[in-house]
């Protein structure tokens, strides 16, 4: 076995700390997602996981006065020509939603601009598009409706 010299002996550590932080790097960083409702977190994603967590969102009238937002993540760097897309279970799209570079990570959509689209499925997919990191889009959830008022299940009960 050869003896490693003293020069060999000071740059092996530094090469085992650049190997650890170049691995790190590809573990923690990549792209990241956040959905909300109103300022509630409903569930935050790593897209580089291989079990992506999120799950369905739930919306009914309950929720017309509320907020969905998407927060996306390209690692560190906020998207360019953002949009949200929503699209039925064939992926025809439904609606669109399009994001000024100016307005920050944070895209936000009215809960009843969902709720109103006429002849809409029950079933959704959100979609998250940026013209400059993700063009060919990324599906970020499911969203249920349920257009059912509550208000008219209490007058009914009485």
């Amino acid at each position: 076995m050869t003896q490693l010299t003293l020069k060999q002996k000071a740059i092996l550590p530094a090469a085992l700390i650049a190997c650890c932080f170049t691995l790190l790097s590809f573990t923690l960083g990549g792209d990241s997602y956040s959905v909300y409702l109103n300022s509630k977190l409903i569930f935050t994603t790593y897209v580089h996981s291989k079990a992506p967590a999120w799950k369905p969102v739930e919306l009914s009238n309950d929720n017309s006065n509320d907020q969905l937002t998407v927060e996306y993540n390209h690692c560190g760097v906020v998207g360019t020509s953002r949009k949200i897309l929503l699209k039925d279970e064939k992926d025809n799209l439904v609606k669109e939603w399009k994001f000024s570079d100016q307005s920050g990570k944070v895209m936000r959509i009215e809960v009843k601009d969902i709720l109103q689209i006429k002849n809409a499925p029950a079933h959704l997919k959100l979609y998250y598009v940026s013209g400059r990191y993700l063009p060919e889009g990324r599906m970020l959830t499911t969203l249920n409706l349920d257009r059912k008022s509550n208000a008219r299940v209490a007058v009914a009960k009485q």
